[in-house]
């Protein structure tokens, strides 16, 4: 007895996928085949029934996606692929916190990987590339420096430091000398702006206090000296001839 068998072709089948990415970054998938029936697994757990699809792996390592495509006679043809999910690298951003306008800031940025590109962003507009460097702000407010890292296959990261720009205080003060023979008083007023606290040089002698007025007595005569200080040090002089 002869009895006919029909052998049915398998389908063909194949899997296109992006071979390396960073963590966070999708990957696109599409599955070629003709068949009606696919099913696609990534390799981490998860699967789907679409033929073109991203997807996004929960972490760096290496996965093995697997495709498989049924005809509607039940003939089925499978291929598997390989992908790579780099580390991510980490980011370390360190800088002074508190200055004064133009004073130079020391940016330091660091990173657990070799290899990685650096670059800051200072929060005024101004960027420079490197790990490194020393940056002077010209003008008084709250800046968010920005600390970016990419490692060798070009996965990102950054870390974020606040600096805190101070106005330079300037120091300026009037005096009143009634009469110009020794011995004489003089009265000093200051006129400083942005100092929290102002330091007196009277002769020989200093005084620190926030006192905005201040006498002194010349006991001879000749080249009187006086200075006012604002909390930075920043000082003017006056000299008076008796």
């Amino acid at each position: 007895m002869r009895l006919p068998v029909t052998v049915y072709p398998l389908p063909d089948i194949a899997l296109i996928h992006d071979q390396q990415k960073c963590p966070g970054d999708p990957v696109n998938f599409l599955v070629n085949s003709v068949a009606p029936g696919i099913q696609l697994w990534f390799g981490d757990g998860d699967s789907s029934f679409q033929r073109n699809i991203s997807h996004v792996y929960p972490g760096p390592g290496t996965y093995t996606p697997f495709a498989r495509a049924t005809t509607q006679r039940g003939c089925q043809s499978s291929v598997s692929g390989s992908l790579l999910i780099h580390e991510l690298p980490l980011a370390l951003a360190v800088a002074n916190d508190s200055v004064c306008t133009l004073a130079p800031v020391q940016f330091q940025g660091t990173s657990n990987m070799p290899g990685v590109i650096c670059s800051w962003r200072f929060g005024d507009g101004n960027s420079l590339d490197g790990c490194a460097h020393t940056y002077a702000y010209g003008n008084q407010g709250n800046y968010t420096a920005i600390f970016n890292v990419a490692s060798p296959e070009g996965c990102p990261a950054a870390d974020t430091v606040e600096v805190v720009v101070r106005t330079i205080p300037e120091a300026i003060f009037d005096f009143s000398l009634p009469q110009a023979c020794a011995p004489a008083t003089a009265s000093f007023l200051s006129q400083a702006t942005g100092a929290t606290a102002i330091r007196w040089k009277l002769r020989n002698e200093s005084h620190r206090s926030n006192r905005s007025s201040q006498s002194a007595a010349g006991d001879g005569s000749g080249i009187q000296f006086f200075r006012i200080g604002t909390q930075y040090f920043v000082s003017r002089h006056l000299y008076r001839t008796g």
